[in-house]
């Protein structure tokens, strides 16, 4: 492939990202109530 090649397909992968998005997996939400942690019991 050609150097040409190459960054017409990088700049169409890159495109594709902007227009469409890469999938909302990646955008999940963090949860609401962090999980306590190990040594919050541990205070005696």
């Amino acid at each position: 492939m050609s150097g040409w090649a190459v960054a017409g397909v990088v700049a169409g992968v890159w495109l594709w990202g902007q227009v469409f998005g890469f999938g909302d997996a990646a955008a999940t939400p963090p949860p609401s109530e962090p999980a306590p942690g190990v040594s919050a019991a541990a205070g005696r």
